[in-house]
């Protein structure tokens, strides 16, 4: 191809400019009220909020990327438009190429009146301003790399969103129709949403972190009550590779989507898609979505056991919907489309069967103690947003986490009895995750094993050495009330009985003591199962500092069991009844 082909029509571009300046213009006048609203004038708080949003502002690039798309290439869904524009001398490369430089305008143009602002506050931050405007560029030309492509396969407005949609989120797809049609197969089995979530790009630049800042008080200013810090630069973040990548495949896009034109078909104008091999793809992926909402709705009305059914027919529903989706006409109840529809059907119940008959034994698989590096547990499911109640890396730990597994694989929750939900998620020496959750059974053998679990020391006091917990405990509670609640409400109540007062260090010391040692002889505990044990408890709670100056918050059951806590209750009984305890 000749230079002289891919070269820019300055009319053109001019044009382009000046027709869709309103587009544009919102973006950067909009932009600017908003993000100038929050600045503060305050260099480094300024830069830090900046760096934070670069990440989030890939939504509002790939939004903002389709519709410059749209815009710039809209004539080619118009027939008329079309066969007038495609009539004209001009060489369909420099009609491309010019619309290109247009799009790519749209963002650094805005991106740069917005650095020159942010610089009159950023002070010594200026760089970041230059780094948001790189940055910005660079989501911008995946997501434009990709609605650009998607306009040339498609042949109408619609349908180049749909797909746009379907390419972005096409790994956070396969992940949810694997979760509502796979996954009830597999006892147990989590899928790691974290592999998926790799190949969905808008999800990663939304969550990656490009520039490190942290909140930096001065060693002088710590013993100050107010002491006041600021914002530090420490340093790039993670995420640039992932999105040089990314820029790199909005550049390829753009030259696969320029191959495309040259070979594009003027009467495909109004159609669904431009490129006739991409409609069996896209109506397979229609049906099999539609499929698995019926089933979604399915397993939500009926349960597991019937979800199967809402498959199938979401699954024909959604084929025959597709077909006239594709070919624009409601006669497609043909054999052909029937066979197609059997044939699809076939290939998911094999692969359904295949997953419920599990012949390669994923549901039953059980990481040998030597293979994992660590294992964390948590009551529920695991959440982004929320830490595991505990990680394990030593060699008890992780074998007792083995044998709840075992267990729960053998005492399989039936639907009957009062269950509580614990997902386990094991971190292997070669890296890999292997995450399961199982329903267990109150007053089971597995049951019991978590009790043992969650009992151990290191998990409720979170210490293994008496002085360095004790020096680290900023308050102790005994059923909501503090041990200096207590003793004052005692002396006040009792003060004509009183010769002495009771010392609140005493009383506080003593149940700190019991504590510790009834944690070491496994008679505390995390979890309360009515089935467990049925004689009254009480509980306690406490706040300690950690090291990294974060607070350590931990509440657990002291039953009848617990000697040395039941010792300190009756020796203090009279404080606990003045206090409506016991």
């Amino acid at each position: 191809m000749k230079l002289k082909a891919l070269s820019c029509n300055k009319t053109l571009l001019r044009k382009d400019i000046f027709r869709f300046a309103p587009l544009w213009g919102i973006y950067l006048i909009g932009g600017l009220l908003v993000m100038l609203s929050s600045l503060t004038n305050v260099a480094d708080q300024d830069a830090y909020w900046l760096s934070a949003t670069l990440g989030p502002f890939a939504i509002i690039n790939m939004i903002y990327a389709v519709l410059v798309a749209q815009m710039l290439f809209g004539d080619l869904y118009k027939s008329r438009l079309c066969n007038a524009l495609h009539a004209l001398p001009m060489r369909r490369e420099t009609w491309f190429c010019t619309h290109v430089v247009a799009g790519l305008a749209y963002s650094l143009v805005p991106h740069l009146i917005g650095a020159v602002f942010f610089m009159t506050t950023l002070g010594q931050y200026g760089w970041v301003a230059l780094t948001w405007v790189a940055v910005m560029l660079m989501e911008y030309l995946f997501f434009f790399g990709v609605a650009v492509f998607c306009v040339f396969c498609t042949g109408n407005r619609f349908a180049q969103v749909a797909v746009y949609a379907i390419v972005n989120f096409f790994a956070m797809i396969v992940y949810w129709f694997v979760t509502v049609i796979y996954q009830p197969m597999l006892y147990g089995v989590q899928i790691n949403e974290d592999v998926f979530k790799l190949f969905c790009p808008v999800a990663q630049m939304v969550s990656s972190q490009l520039l490190k800042f942290e909140w930096v008080v001065p060693t002088s200013a710590l013993s100050h009550i107010h002491a006041e810090g600021q914002w530090t630069y420490m340093g790039p973040g993670e995420g640039w590779g992932y999105l040089g990548i990314c820029a790199g495949i909005g550049v390829a896009l753009l030259a696969a989507a320029l191959l495309l034109y040259r070979r594009r078909r003027l009467e495909c104008a109004g159609e669904f898609v431009a490129i006739q091999r991409l409609k069996p793809v896209l109506g397979v992926v229609f049906a099999l979505c539609v499929g698995a909402v019926v089933a979604a709705f399915g397993q939500e009305m009926m349960g597991s056991d019937g979800y199967l059914v809402f498959l199938i027919i979401g699954l024909a529903v959604g084929w025959f919907a597709g077909q006239m989706l594709l070919q624009r006409t409601v006669r497609v109840f043909t054999g052909k489309t029937f066979a197609h529809l059997v044939a699809l059907g076939l290939i998911l119940a094999m692969t359904v069967g295949l997953t419920a008959w599990d012949p390669i034994g994923i549901t039953r698989y059980v990481p040998p103690t030597e293979a994992v590096q660590s294992v964390e547990i948590d009551r529920g499911l695991f959440y982004s947003y929320n830490e595991p109640d505990m990680k394990i890396t030593d060699d008890e730990g992780i074998e007792l986490v083995r044998s709840i597994h075992q267990q729960a694989l053998q005492e399989r929750w039936n639907g009957s009895g009062n269950y509580s939900t614990y997902s386990i998620r094991y971190t292997l020496e070669s890296g890999q995750q292997v995450i399961r959750s199982y329903k267990i059974l109150s007053g089971s053998k597995a049951a019991e094993l978590i009790q043992t679990l969650y009992s151990r020391p290191v998990f409720l006091l979170g210490e293994t050495d008496w002085a360095t917990w004790y020096q680290s405990i900023r308050n102790i509670q005994f059923c909501g009330y503090t041990v200096e609640q207590l003793v004052i409400n005692y002396n006040e109540l009792m003060k004509e009985e009183l010769k002495v007062p009771l010392s609140s260090y005493t009383v506080k010391n003593e149940l700190l003591r019991a504590i510790w040692d009834d944690a070491h002889a496994g008679n505390l505990n995390e979890i309360y199962d009515k089935d467990y044990e049925e004689l009254s408890f009480y509980y306690v709670s406490f706040d300690r500092n950690l090291e990294n100056g974060r607070a350590q918050w931990k509440e657990f059951y002291v039953y009848k069991r617990a000697e040395n806590c039941q010792k300190w209750i009756e020796k203090y009984q009279q404080v606990l009844m003045v206090n409506g305890i016991i």
